[in-house]
């Protein structure tokens, strides 16, 4: 299984495709999730539009420029998520928006490990048609022949070109807790996902509209069934952590 190290090597392609990003937006749904990135780096706190900020200046490896991370958990869900990230962009003229944390598994051959998310689809975007589900990408109009395209991160595409170890999977993102093993079932099957959570793909969806990049790590949590709950509250941490050091070593940033 791939194992990032946690401090970046002097051959990460990865930091070097992102280095060009120099003012970076972060959303957490949990606090965890931001915690555990860089825990040991000062963190100047700030208000914007009643948002608590947490802004994160770091040096990167190889002699690459110095990153701003500005950090943000609004709280769970895709509304939060998008409009939080909306109002950091703005306010801090950002170049790259990001996310990481936990996720459940819809796929059962999946590793419980962290993973860069190539795309992001929505999980509730859609029609109810004929006593069935009919998925459409977001802002599609839902009419008609279905468009199921996902929303792509192009720093993800990059990165995987030149890593290719790189654990990759494709989140669907949706306004609810799943811990039902048939509901897993089905969006795996119906959307070629393999991992679900409550925010990436809305701010995939914002990106694309306001013209930004955008990049995810997610780590399993729970294999969103029936034992979810317990499983989330049990390997947050964990989780949190094994996206955060992912995370890390593609900005090619050290604790």
């Amino acid at each position: 299984m791939y194992e990032p190290s946690r401090q970046s090597s002097n051959d990460n392609k990865a930091s070097q495709t992102l280095a060009r990003y120099q003012r970076i937006g972060l959303i957490t749904g949990v606090y965890a999730e931001q915690r555990a990135f860089l825990p040991d780096h000062q963190r100047h706190v700030e208000t914007v539009a009643g948002l608590k900020v947490n802004r994160i200046t770091a040096a990167r490896t190889n002699d690459l420029p110095e990153v701003t991370v500005v950090a943000c958990t609004p709280g769970i869900g895709k509304v939060n998520a998008a409009g939080a990230a909306a109002i950091l962009a703005a306010t801090y003229d950002l170049e790259l928006l990001t996310i990481i944390g936990t996720a459940g598994k819809i796929d059962p051959s999946l590793e419980p490990a962290a993973y860069l998310l190539s795309d992001a689809v929505h999980a509730d975007y859609g029609a109810h048609r004929h006593g069935a589900f009919v998925h459409y990408r977001a802002g599609s109009l839902p009419i008609g022949e279905p468009d199921t395209s996902p929303f792509r991160s192009g720093p993800a595409s990059m990165i995987l070109a030149d890593e290719p170890s790189v654990p990759s999977a494709r989140i669907a993102s949706g306004d609810s807790f799943v811990e039902d093993a048939e509901r897993s079932r089905s969006l795996h099957d119906a959307t070629g996902a393999s991992l679900v959570d409550m925010e990436t793909a809305a701010i995939a969806q914002l990106a694309e509209l306001l013209g930004l990049e955008w990049l995810a790590v997610k780590a399993v949590s729970d294999d969103a069934n029936e034992e979810s709950a317990t499983s989330f509250a049990e390997q947050l941490a964990t989780a949190s952590e094994q996206a955060a050091v992912l995370f890390e070593r593609l900005l090619g940033v050290e604790r």
